[in-house]
């Protein structure tokens, strides 16, 4: 477990997370945070499982470091949220938003293809 402090500095920074910001999706004291990734403090079992839901990992992968298998996780935790959220809409709401969500999608790919041939064009 002497490794857990700083893979849980290195999966709290990958998802663009502050310490503080933890601390309060953790309900919990900064200093906690700062603690538990120096390897001083490690959290209970509780507050493991939630760290491991907030970082979209199981507890084995924040605990161990052994990976886990299936799709990748979502790095930016206000997207995770808002399509955890989206999720408990009614299915002809959830295929509005994935309406709105492929049409920016189109939208940027569009951009930068124009945004190339410009490129290429004013060589």
């Amino acid at each position: 477990m002497k490794e857990f402090g700083p893979r849980l500095r290195r999966l709290r920074e990958e998802r663009g997370i502050s310490q503080t910001e933890l601390a309060r999706l953790l309900s919990i004291d900064y200093m906690q945070v700062y603690r538990y990734e120096k390897g001083q403090n490690l959290p209970s079992v509780e507050t493991a499982i939630r760290l491991a839901h907030i970082l979209q990992v199981s507890t084995d992968e924040l605990l161990t470091g052994s990976e886990r298998s299936g799709p990748p996780a979502i790095k930016s935790i206000k997207l995770f949220e808002t399509l955890r959220t989206l999720e408990n809409l009614p299915k002809e709401k959830q295929e509005l938003a994935l309406q709105i969500l492929d049409s920016v999608i189109v939208r940027h790919e569009l951009e930068a293809i124009a945004g190339s041939f410009h490129r290429r064009s004013s060589r």
